[in-house]
């Protein structure tokens, strides 16, 4: 993946974000098309259905209206495409709790996975601020080292629900 952005940069000079706002784009469809076939009840398969089709279509305008917006890091549509698999998640635990879930554990981490990573991108304004002033430098490197190791735990954590699942 550095290779990728690393050539990209140098030949289009675009860095990454090009491939986050992919990645995010990607992840969201698929996890809600996920969670729309999981869902039993029909009322929450159309709520799912409804915002995979808001959220993507507002994205895909924006980037088709907006082209210079999609090789820049936007925070609302990372918290846009995050935050509704977080209640996806909470919600099918919450309707299946009394029932065999066969894909109880998956679905467990990946709550934990995005509800500690939706903090990890509520803080990276704040850590981008940090940047602009000397007197942060010091919380800045704090703040960084736990926020890439709190990253790499519940990453660890992840895989592990995963594997016993």
């Amino acid at each position: 993946m550095n290779y990728i952005s690393d050539e990209l940069y140098r030949w289009f000079r675009i860095y990454n974000h090009f491939f986050i706002n992919i990645i995010f784009l990607f992840q969201f469809g698929i996890l809600s098309l996920f969670y729309s076939y999981s869902f039993e009840e029909k009322k929450w398969r159309n709520v799912v259905e409804i915002s995979l089709i808001l959220v993507s279509s507002y994205l895909l305008v924006k980037y088709l209206v907006f082209p210079e917006s999609f090789f820049l890091l936007h925070y609302w549509d990372i918290y846009l495409t995050i935050f509704p698999i977080i209640v996806y998640g909470v919600v099918y635990l919450y309707n299946e709790y009394e029932k065999p879930q066969e894909l109880y554990y998956a679905n467990l981490a990946l709550l934990i996975h995005f509800i500690i990573y939706f903090f990890c991108y509520l803080s990276w304004p704040l850590h981008s601020i940090s940047f602009q002033h000397d007197y942060m430098e010091e919380f800045n490197k704090t703040f960084s080292i736990y926020t890439i190791n709190l990253g790499y735990i519940t990453y660890v954590v992840y895989s592990i629900i995963l594997l016993y699942q």
